[in-house]
């Protein structure tokens, strides 16, 4: 076998190992951006929970102040404000 041969078939050899780094590292990358996609989709729906959470806790004030208003308790109530104070209670 030739020098020039040899040197070619050597050359070739390490520009595949090169290209086959370079591909694989590529898919590393790639699967990182996915697994990246992924938690920012998993953030994105705690994020939408919480929103969710912060809702719902604010509906359930918004109601309590609602019952606040409609209902006074007081040393002596009438019979409507009494059954007032029920339904408001009963809404909740």
């Amino acid at each position: 076998m030739e020098l020039s041969t040899s040197v070619a078939l050597t050359a070739l050899v390490l520009a595949l190992l090169l290209a086959a780094g370079h591909a694989a590292a590529g898919a590393t990358d790639h699967q990182k951006a996915l697994a990246a996609a992924a938690s920012d989709e998993a953030a994105l729906k705690r994020m939408k929970a919480q929103e969710a959470a912060q809702r719902r806790a604010a509906e359930a004030k918004r109601r309590q102040q609602e019952i606040a208003k409609r209902c006074r308790i007081k040393p002596v109530m009438t019979d409507a404000e009494i059954e007032a104070c029920r339904v408001a209670y009963r809404t909740m």
